[in-house]
């Protein structure tokens, strides 16, 4: 088995692990399978043989018994009418009020310090007190270069974050995993970084998103970082915490309350979402929006599937 079909496997089980919590909804899967379409090799077609019982389609027969089945039947045959199958009847058992398909709202998978002061290298890389996400943490004791590097690219996307935690998860990687950054250089997809504030826009950081995943070294990492607080701080629509992060992807990929328009921190409307531009990877976030956020939120299967599906061709 190869690098990419141990990704391909890793991340399929990540999927699958996600419908077992409780605290997404039918939108927030819906979401996240939709958006397997893009990833062809992480999909197959559907069939069905002596190991892959066919979808029933007579909600009489739903049950829990039988939906494991069927989950068991999607890691064989992962397909996306198997696991449109399963968000369909795993909702239906929900309303159905079954035992162990109940709702939980969603938690914090962890609570970070939102504030930003004045960046002190001696005092912001301290890691000493510094406690690692839940994904961060099992990536990093996973050992594998590109799910470290894509774990943290997804931390810079959390607008909960601030400088010092997200410089300290980059030292406390760094102390476990050897390699984890490579040398600072400019090269084709990995143009130089730019110390002029006055040109760091949403666009600037999703471009240099691509070029960190091209090079991934600490300099363009601590750059990012500081572009993302810089652009939190002036009430960049995409880039300030909301008090909505919790919202579920409910159909038609909307978060819950969506009909009034985001507003920035400094109470002006929020800007339209812009539509994903070639080259910046998914990660970037806003052009999912809610169902990052949610990710963010709650960690777990979402978010490792969410990282490593980022690695996928």
């Amino acid at each position: 088995m190869t690098n990419d079909d141990k990704l391909i496997a890793a991340a399929r089980k990540e999927v699958l692990a996600a419908f077992q919590d409780a605290a997404l909804d039918a939108g927030a899967l819906r979401a996240l399978v939709e958006g397997l379409r893009a990833k062809a090799e992480m999909l197959q077609a559907y069939h069905e043989d002596e190991t892959c019982e066919p979808v029933e389609a007579e909600r009489l027969r739903w049950s829990g018994a039988y939906f494991n089945r069927q989950k068991f039947f999607a890691e064989r045959n992962f397909s996306i009418e198997r696991l449109l199958h399963l968000i369909e009847v795993r909702d239906h058992l929900r309303t159905q009020g079954v035992r162990g398909f109940a709702a939980v709202q969603p938690a914090a998978s962890h609570k970070a310090d939102m504030s930003s002061p004045p960046r002190n290298p001696a005092a912001a890389n301290d890691a000493s007190t510094y406690q690692p996400s839940e994904n961060l943490r099992k990536f990093v004791e996973g050992g594998d270069l590109r799910t470290i590097r894509a774990a943290l690219r997804f931390e810079l996307n959390n607008n909960r974050l601030s400088r010092a935690h997200l410089l300290a998860a980059l030292d406390w990687a760094r102390a476990r995993v050897e390699g984890v950054c490579v040398p600072y250089e400019e090269k084709e997809f990995a143009n130089a970084i730019d110390a002029d504030r006055s040109h760091w826009t949403a666009d600037y950081f999703d471009t240099q998103t691509v070029y960190l995943k091209t090079n991934f070294s600490a300099e363009r990492y601590a750059h990012l970082v500081d572009v993302r607080i810089d652009l939190r701080e002036r009430g960049v629509a995409g880039f300030v915490p909301t008090d909505n992060a919790a919202g579920q992807v409910h159909e038609g990929g909307k978060p819950a309350g969506s009909g009034t328009r985001e507003r920035t921190a400094a109470g002006g409307p929020a800007q339209t979402p812009r539509a994903p531009r070639a080259g910046v990877p998914p990660e970037s976030g806003r052009s999912t929006p809610s169902l990052f956020k949610l990710a963010m939120l709650v960690g777990g299967a979402l978010a490792a599937a969410l990282i490593l599906l980022t690695l996928v061709k």
